[in-house]
């Protein structure tokens, strides 16, 4: 049996999924302070933080319909902040390995 809770969360879900763009603002505020304290963990500084989160959320909103719901959102996305945070790294150190220093 289903909680109140997990009603509202599973209908605020499939609203994102329909591109309900007041469903998304409200998802994004609701998970934005717990995932943006995750990608905090892992970030260098605060700006990096907040552009891992901002692409955490991309593949969020990009991946909702593919969440099949056997484990919490919460951990679901988690994982994607985790990788989005190594992913933001490793690009970056390629990066700035391909840059020769001017002599």
């Amino acid at each position: 049996m289903q909680t109140i809770v997990e009603k509202k969360k599973e209908d605020l879900i499939k609203l994102c999924i329909l591109g309900n763009s007041l469903s998304q603002y409200e998802f994004y505020d609701k998970y934005s302070p717990l995932l943006f304290s995750i990608s905090l963990r892992f970030a260098k500084n605060s700006s990096d933080a907040e552009d891992i989160l901002q692409e955490a959320f991309i593949k969020i909103f990009r991946y909702l319909k593919d969440f099949r719901s056997e484990g919490s959102i919460e951990g679901w996305m988690r994982r994607i902040v985790v990788t989005t945070s190594y992913n933001f790294y490793k690009r970056k150190s390629l990066i700035n390995n391909e840059v020769e220093p001017e002599h």
